[in-house]
């Protein structure tokens, strides 16, 4: 700018200097009259070059403010892309488990519907496969009413119930892991006032199982407990580990016999004690089960039969399963065996009111015993607690006659029991009214209240 107003005076002289020289005095007056307008003009060209320097100044600060804006925005549109490639990743990942979820879901599906069908194929005869009556009406008590009610209302509660770990009837729930016994209640009366318990056990080349099943019940140290072995002329070494014990066992015998049915007679008809059970050489009576057995029975003599909750234990003693047993359902014993032979007590007087074991019976005898008790008008009590172990392997009898003399027979007692009224269907939903009971059950044992 100093340059610029040089550059004007320079002009301005030199002006001056050639009006100077052949001028007359007037016109020096209009030189000096042109020298202020040429001041003016000067000053007025100055003063748009500093307003011209002032927008300059002020666009390069707005080209500032731009650089800063675009810088800014650059930025958020860099955080947004990975913002929006985080989603696009998380919304792979939602996709992918989406996928693996309905896959599971229809394994689980599939899973229910074969879960059923084991169950419902347990419990009836392959050849039996009546229509299914949905409005057949279900005979039982106002929580029964209940029950089916909230089945009717919602329809997947009944596909709901067997998606829980526990589920009755399934010998296998979870992974094998050591038996965790209940902390059963002592005895409220003295010793002297409990019932003697005769408990039979039969066997047939058990040896690998036997000793541990007598001990379960030997080392309950029940002082009036009387224990009867009935062998059936066994080839393996039972022999040698009933003698282990014979000074603890009111009688036993290793001699051919009719079969299991006609063991546990014979063995019966043996026994002298007030409350009886047999238990079978694979079998366990849980810790504690007889001193709360026999107070029970002491305190309520109004109470012929009871039975508990259930393990299931493999071939090591593992548990894989538990059965928590609905509170006593009369009518269902009509349609199906759900108490664990194992964990079931009954009184002498009832038992030789009904003439005892049937030995034509070779594998639903305790189901026939039970429902030949309950016509005879006896009371049975679920007890809230497990207070037996059932074992499970490959040789077992149930394993290898269930699909032959084991359908034969219950189709012969469902026959005897209901005629005609039996279906396939009407069984279906009395064993998801148990489901239901039974897992009612579980969530209350787990706040500690025994249903």
């Amino acid at each position: 700018m100093p340059k610029f107003k040089e550059v004007l005076l320079k002009r301005y002289m030199d002006l001056v200097a050639r009006r100077a020289g052949g001028a007359s005095a007037g016109a020096t007056v209009d030189g000096e009259s042109s020298k202020e307008d040429l001041e003016k003009e000067v000053a007025r060209l100055l003063g748009l070059l500093e307003e011209r320097n002032q927008l300059i100044t002020r666009l390069e600060e707005t080209d500032q403010k731009r650089e800063q804006l675009w810088s800014q925005m650059r930025e958020k549109w860099a955080l947004k892309k990975k913002e929006a490639q985080k989603v696009h990743r998380r919304n792979n990942v939602f996709r992918k488990l989406l996928r693996r979820r309905r896959h599971a879901i229809r394994e689980l599906a599939q899973r229910l519907r074969s879960t059923e069908n084991v169950l419902v194929n347990f419990y009836t005869s392959p050849h039996l496969m009546p229509s299914y009556d949905a409005t057949a009406p279900l005979p039982g008590g106002i929580s029964d009413s209940l029950i089916r009610r909230a089945l009717a209302w919602v329809p997947s509660l009944e596909s709901l119930i067997w998606t829980h770990w526990m589920r009755l009837g399934v010998l296998k729930q979870f992974e094998a892991r050591p038996m965790q016994f209940d902390t059963i209640p002592k005895p409220k009366l003295p010793v002297e006032q409990l019932p003697k318990i005769s408990i039979v056990t039969p066997s047939y080349n058990q040896a690998v199982y036997l000793d541990e099943t007598m001990r379960s019940l030997l080392e309950q140290n029940y002082p009036h407990l009387e224990y009867i072995i009935m062998d059936g002329g066994s080839t393996d070494a039972s022999v040698e580990v009933i003698m282990k014990y014979e000074s603890r066992l009111a009688h036993w015998q290793s001699a051919r016999d009719g079969g299991q049915a006609d063991a546990v007679r014979q063995g019966l008809l043996k026994a002298t004690g007030d409350i009886m059970a047999w238990l079978n050489s694979d079998d366990l009576i849980l810790p504690g089960t007889l001193a709360y057995v026999a107070d029970y029975f002491a305190r309520h003599p109004e109470v012929d039969v009871v039975y508990g909750h259930r393990l299931v234990i493999n071939e090591r003693s593992y548990e894989v399963a538990r059965w928590v047993l609905p509170v006593h359902d009369a009518e269902l014993l009509l349609w199906a065996d759900f108490i664990p032979q194992e964990t079931c007590f009954w009184r002498r007087s009832i038992y030789e009111k009904i003439g005892g074991m049937d030995p034509s019976f070779q594998f639903a005898l305790d189901w026939d015993l039970l429902l030949r008790l309950q016509k005879a008008g006896a009371r049975m009590v679920r007890l809230p607690y497990f207070t037996g172990a059932f074992r499970m392997h490959s040789e077992q009898k149930n394993a290898v006659t269930i699909n032959t003399d084991g359908y034969k027979e219950m189709q012969l007692l469902r026959e005897r029991e209901l005629g005609r009224e039996f279906n396939r269907g009407g069984l279906a939903r009395r064993v998801n009214r148990a489901q239901f009971k039974a897992l009612i059950s579980t969530l209350l044992m787990r706040v500690g209240i025994r249903w």
